[in-house]
């Protein structure tokens, strides 16, 4: 390669085989995320020397991962995270304490130091992965970041954080930015920030093309349409309208609703009061009818009936006028 640095690394021969991995896949890795070139001792060779080749700063970060993988880089990652997990055993120590308190006071108290030292072991942690980030990416720019030696939570800190940086300038094309993303702290031999950081890139829709060979992501606009390279408008909670008229139903009339067969409407009630029909008349003539009828009938019983009781009153008045007649002629 015309024009680049050539560094050797000196391999133990045990360790050589970590460094090419699994089917190449960590040697693959390593010349993916830092556009390097390894070349590795033959087989049949006792010699250490592991030549890397490619531009002066990315042999230097090469450097620093396969001495990592060999175990003979500066111990950064677990120096930085020692603090932290002194704190977390001293909490892990607390609380187990309050599981034996003798009294629920003494439990409640010991409980309360520990989440207090819980709280001091995640601050630490913090700042161990501040301290790890900036040792992984101390030689790159803007325009380059390297996830590894952190947990998923902290890495998708570092990436939201340099994304809103650099927003701007990934929309106006003027520059890319190239995510090497580790596996993950505490992965379990799955990796963990790389789908996570995948994720995170389509849901907030920046464009991206991840090396099938390293995994390592470029961010980049430059074939994005111009209504992906605009900035999204954060969205707004719909607020519901609150119209003066109460807006009709469209193809639907202005009448009441239709009723059911066999039951008249309230208009068709009122309209059937005021326009009797002729068997309403019919039959009113029959009810008037019989009405004068047994009117005329009482009223003659009556008239009969009170006939004979004057003639009664008459009948027996008259033996006594009749006897007052007799008695004035004797006087």
């Amino acid at each position: 390669m015309t024009g680049t640095t050539r560094i050797v690394v000196q391999v133990p021969k045990n360790m050589q085989g970590k460094v090419i991995g699994r089917g190449a896949a960590t040697l693959k890795d390593i010349e993916s995320d830092y556009d390097v070139k390894l070349h590795m001792p033959a087989r049949d060779s006792d010699s250490e020397d592991v030549v890397i080749e490619g531009a002066a700063d990315k042999c230097e970060f090469a450097k620093r991962r396969v001495l990592d993988i060999i175990g003979q880089a500066p111990d950064v990652t677990s120096g930085a995270r020692a603090e932290a997990q002194k704190l977390y055993d001293e909490a892990d120590r607390l609380f187990e304490a309050a599981r034996n308190a003798g009294s629920s006071e003494e439990s409640r108290d010991l409980k309360d130091q520990a989440h207090a030292k819980r709280r001091e072991a995640e601050e630490a942690n913090e700042r161990a992965a501040r301290v790890i980030f900036e040792h992984k990416n101390g030689g790159y720019g803007l325009d380059q970041m390297d996830l590894h030696g952190l947990y998923v939570k902290e890495a998708m800190h570092f990436v939201e954080e340099r994304l809103r940086k650099v927003d701007d300038k990934l929309r106006a094309n003027e520059m890319e930015l190239v995510i090497i993303p580790g596996q993950g702290i505490h992965s379990s031999g799955a990796a963990k920030i790389k789908p996570t950081v995948e994720q995170y890139l389509r849901d907030n829709n920046y464009p991206y093309e991840l090396d099938p060979a390293g995994g390592q992501f470029t961010v980049s606009f430059k074939d994005a349409g111009p209504e992906v390279s605009q900035p999204a408008a954060a969205p707004t909670p719909a607020q519901p309208s609150k119209p003066e008229t109460q807006a009709q139903p469209a193809n639907k009339p202005d009448t009441q609703p239709s009723q059911p067969a066999g039951h008249a409407s309230a208009s068709e009630n009122n309209q059937s009061k005021d326009e009797p029909t002729w068997e309403h008349l019919l039959t009113k003539c029959f009810q008037l009818c019989f009405s004068h009828f047994f009117s005329s009938k009482e009223q003659g019983a009556n008239t009969s009936s009170s006939q004979q009781q004057q003639q009664q009153q008459q009948g027996r008045s008259a033996p006594q006028t009749q006897e007052v007649n007799r008695s004035v002629a004797q006087v």
